[in-house]
């Protein structure tokens, strides 16, 4: 079988000190990622078969609510069998810490092969669908659906599409597995049911496949980038571009794409669509006779394209196990890193990972002893980020540059404000990229980015990156502070000036009274994907509440908006800079403070979050290029309220990110003034 092109993969991390060295008859080998439910490790049995073993985080093994639905979900996995799904190969939820299996598929996944190589065409665009419709039908007459189709749980192997991470999936035949009320999936794959409320039945898989049929063929997000309320805006209201695809299966993928889910095919009505759009696009006219399922394998198995991967090279039976920290692995052993029974409930990550749980997790989580302020700002003893790093371009002309752009709007509103005064003072072009936290790191490190506009700390990024490897440095302070914290409307904390002190809370939990906390106060969380403290903080301070998951970071900001205009008691998560400070006023709860390696063990947590001064990193050669587009982000500094204004111009008032930067520079312009070359 033939290879089409290379795909970046990740890295196999060695294990922690901390890691098992087995879990169940599985020998670990390595680290894969961490999710919000747990850890992915590399896994090898007695007999060398390789797997992705996900092991539940401590907390969640303690939650007897958590690992009844894990039980649950284990049963029905293991009732899917199809050629295009990934097997479950065991489990054990009775353990002190529950795990699961998966089958190890070579190959990368759809999300890093459009990320790297573009759109598919021809035969190899067909096959995708049918193999992905293959395992659709598979899946629903196992009885489940699936409900978190996404570019990076589909792995192209070396015999085809795969479908892997059945981490939300949901038994047809069973009550729902997940928290009543919650939207279920990703930010622009989710069905538009799901966000009108609706029940999310076979019909959102099928939805699903068009989406990842028109993202394959075009090489684009179907709905776009934005914030997850952007989003579930454009899911509801916009078409999605099927220009790209083949006229023979452009009418299968549009009356998939309706946003009445009764108005869409089955499953194997796809599956029967696509076989006969693909005998029409070969210029076949007559069925060959045999199944779907047996023509999709026969078709595959004559065109099929492999993309290029590198291997990795697995520890040999019974050899010591010796991890290089570049070692790659292939991307699908990752088996999505995210949560095994997650609500990933509109999170944002630009299909990986919600920002704030990012900041949540590697920030206040990661931080260890040291403050992430002081990461930021003294670097290394024996030299600091920015040593040998010119302070003004030259007057150079301005070459195009690239800036990574995060799935929170905040990070869109910098990106936008850039890209307009580069453009009308300095005359530069600037590439916005799209994409997550940890891969915008990697491609300034590959020279593939030259800038990112607003970094939330990442003190091993920084170790890695700035100081190992030295191929990046950090252009100076953005001006923003980053806050995490709970939060009550600002009308609350005038009528009960004490309750912002966390020894009172319990004095108003009665307040906070919900039918879901039942006798205790609620707190209010957004994306249960979010890793936070926040149970920890009940616990440890003693606080009579029970964290309440509202189930998107939309839903969590439309709870504060009604607790305003109702004046409704609410007590919440959140974080800053956010649009929403820009509409209302939100006064943040005093937990303890925060010390340095208070939070270094997640249940023993008993201080507050820490407060983050937002940074922004470029590569070394973007820094030392002389183009005065460096000069201009080493200089741009704004603050919450600047960032909040631009952020809500664009949320609220539907403008355009160029619009939205326009507007402000325009009542701005002495600040603009400040950020340009001298000799602009």
């Amino acid at each position: 079988m033939t290879n089409r092109s290379s795909s970046a993969l990740p890295s196999l991390k060695p294990l922690a000190k901390s890691d098992p060295s087995r879990v169940g008859k599985y020998r670990l080998v390595g680290r894969l990622g961490t999710g919000g439910m747990g850890v992915v490790y590399a896994g090898v049995d007695r007999s060398g078969r390789r797997a992705a073993v996900k092991l539940i985080h401590n907390v969640l093994a303690a939650d007897e609510e958590f690992r009844a639905r894990f039980t649950r979900e284990v049963a029905i996995l293991g009732r899917i069998e199809g050629a295009c799904v990934a097997r479950v190969l065991g489990a054990d939820t009775a353990a002190e810490r529950p795990w699961l299996a998966t089958e190890y598929i070579p190959g990368p996944t759809l999300e890093d092969h459009i990320q790297n190589h573009g759109r598919i065409t021809s035969d190899w665009l067909f096959g995708l669908a049918a193999g992905l419709a293959e395992a659709i039908v598979a899946i629903h007459q196992a009885g489940v659906v699936h409900r978190d189709l996404k570019p990076s749980n589909v792995i192209l192997s070396p015999d085809g599409p795969r479908v892997v991470d059945f981490g939300i999936s949901r038994a047809l035949d069973h009550t729902a597995m997940t928290r009543t009320g919650l939207v279920i999936g990703s930010p622009g794959w989710i069905s538009p049911e799901e966000y009108r409320g609706e029940e999310a039945g076979p019909a959102a898989d099928v939805y699903s496949w068009a989406l990842l049929v028109a993202h394959a063929a075009t090489g684009r997000l179907p709905y776009g980038t934005g914030r997850p309320e952007v989003l579930a805006l454009k899911v509801l209201n916009n078409r999605v571009d099927t220009s790209t695809i083949p006229h023979q299966l452009g009418d299968l993928v549009n009356t998939a794409l309706s946003k009445n889910p009764f108005e869409r095919p089955t499953a194997v009505d796809v599956l029967d669509g696509v076989v006969e759009a693909w005998r029409a696009y070969d210029g076949e006219t007559a069925s060959s006779g045999v199944n779907p399922v047996g023509e999709v394998t026969a078709r595959l198995t004559r065109t099929w394209v492999m993309p290029d991967h590198a291997t990795a090279t697995w520890p040999a039976k019974g050899s010591p196990v010796v991890v290089s920290a570049y070692r790659h692995w292939d991307i699908a052993a990752v088996i999505s890193a995210t949560a095994l029974i997650a609500t990933v409930v509109v999170s944002q990550a630009n299909n990986d990972r919600a920002a704030p749980a990012r900041k949540t997790a590697e920030i206040g989580v990661d931080a260890g002893a040291s403050s992430p302020t002081t990461a930021m700002t003294t670097g290394k003893t024996n030299g600091t980020e920015s040593s040998a790093i010119p302070q003004e371009g030259t007057s150079k002309p301005c070459a195009p540059f690239t800036v990574a752009v995060n799935g929170w709007v905040g990070s869109e509103a910098n990106a936008a404000l850039i890209e307009y005064v580069a453009g009308k003072y300095l005359g530069c072009r600037v590439v916005k990229k799209y994409m997550n936290e940890e891969r915008s790191w990697q491609q300034l490190d590959a020279g593939k980015v030259d800038a990112i506009l607003e970094n939330w700390a990442h003190p091993d990024l920084k170790e890695k990156y700035i100081h190992q490897r030295k191929t990046v440095v950090s252009a100076g302070l953005t001006g923003t502070k980053g806050v995490i914290g709970w939060y009550v409307p600002a009308w609350m904390a005038a009528k009960y000036p004490d309750i912002t002190n966390w020894r009172n809370l319990n004095k108003y939990a009665p307040l906070f009274r919900s039918r879901k906390s039942g006798n205790q106060g609620q707190l209010l969380e957004g994306d249960p994907s979010f890793i936070s403290n926040d149970r920890a903080l009940i616990k440890n301070l003693k606080l009579d509440y029970k964290m309440v998951y509202s189930g998107s970071e939309a839903a969590l900001v439309e709870a504060f908006r009604k607790a305003e205009k109702e004046k409704t008691p609410l007590l919440g998560w959140f974080y800053e800079p956010m649009w929403l400070f820009a509409e209302l006023d939100l006064v943040k709860i005093n937990l303890p403070a925060h010390t340095a390696g208070c939070d270094y063990d997640p249940a023993e947590v008993a201080c507050d979050y820490p407060r983050y001064q937002l940074d922004k990193i470029v590569s070394k050669k973007f820094a030392r290029s002389g183009s005065p587009a460096y000069t201009l982000i080493k200089k741009f500094t704004w603050s919450n309220n600047d960032q909040n204004l631009v952020a809500s111009y664009i949320v609220v008032d539907k403008m355009t990110p160029a619009d939205a930067a326009a507007k402000w520079v325009e009542t701005n312009s002495d600040k603009v003034k400040e950020w340009l070359p001298l000799n602009a």
